[in-house]
């Protein structure tokens, strides 16, 4: 590493913290802040480490002096704010949160956790308030669907408050999974087939991009792992983006002929742009080679109707 570049040491950090070698990454951080002393990640990342192994006091230092470096750093703020709702320091916390959400008002997090502090001090509608903005800011944050069907039960909104943690046991679940399959590539970092378990269970998170980034990832790894290329193909289909769903379902036939997922989904495309022809071959090729689909031949009875329907029938 060269000694004055205090970039690198971050960057060796980051590697050490996804290591989980967290001693290490602190040593790192401490070179690259006594290098640049303004050096605001640098600090805010040895705050998280601190608060990870519950040394409060050097978290909170660690994130002020982030917050003095960069003044508009939104994730110190609110990572001060936990420091001081761990600490049993409630009025501390609210004004970091607010000065997070002054930032940034979308901010989920800052929402979250400050729905959860009213909601630790019994200001139950103060909490719903906050909460149900933090989930239609992050649809996908599962501490705050928890939070907020604990909220809505305290005030008798009982129907509301069984869906919240509905949707917070589904969520929990996959944050379980994907926690799991993470930690397993500390130790195989080169496993494709891991990246593409990584990508169906954020897939079925509803986390698009972040299952589009583990399928490529495994796709730099294996290019003709043709399971990457299909959900791929069904990322891009949910969003409508056809032209590129076409070309990874066709991707993936062309590594394998008999891939019946693909000829599936290339059938939903033609479908989708209205293309009947191309549809009902692509879905038959898909029944060929697996006549259990029934996604396939469901879709190639709905073309049929379609077909048959006369004009201006309703």
């Amino acid at each position: 590493l060269s000694p004055n570049f205090p970039e690198a040491y971050y960057n060796l950090a980051a590697l050490y913290v996804r290591m989980e070698r967290y001693g290490e990454a602190v040593e790192q951080l401490l070179k690259a802040v006594q290098l640049k002393s303004d050096y605001a990640l640098a600090y805010n990342a040895l705050g998280l480490i601190y608060f990870r192994h519950g040394h409060l006091a050097k978290a909170g230092e660690a994130y002020r002096n982030a917050i003095r470096a960069d003044s508009t750093y939104v994730e110190a703020y609110y990572n001060l704010a936990e420091v001081y709702a761990r600490q049993d320091e409630p009025s501390k916390a609210e004004e970091e949160y607010r000065r997070a959400l002054a930032l940034d008002p979308d901010f989920a997090k800052a929402h979250g956790g400050l729905g959860a502090l009213y909601l630790r001090e019994r200001r139950y509608e103060e909490a719903i308030r906050e909460l149900e903005e933090a989930v239609r800011a992050d649809p996908f944050y599962t501490k705050a669907h928890f939070n907020l069907g604990n909220a809505y039960l305290r005030v008798g909104r009982r129907v509301e408050g069984r869906r919240e943690l509905k949707r917070f046991s589904q969520l929990d679940r996959y944050d379980k999974q994907i926690q799991r399959v993470r930690h397993n590539l500390l130790a195989r970092p080169r496993d494709f087939e891991l990246y593409h378990a990584l990508g169906v269970l954020y897939g079925r998170k509803g986390q698009f991009d972040r299952a589009e980034a583990a399928y490529r990832r495994a796709l730099r790894i294996n290019p003709k792992f043709v399971p990457a290329y299909n959900n791929l193909g069904n990322i891009y289909l949910k969003r409508r983006l056809y032209i590129e769903a076409e070309a990874m379902f066709s991707r993936a036939i062309s590594l394998d002929s008999t891939y019946a997922l693909a000829y599936c989904g290339l059938g939903s495309v033609y479908l989708l742009r209205g293309e009947f022809p191309k549809a009902q071959n692509a879905y038959r090729r898909a029944l060929y080679f697996d006549p259990t689909n029934s996604d396939a031949r469901y879709n190639l009875e709905v073309i049929e109707r379609l077909r048959n329907a006369k004009p201006g029938r309703r």
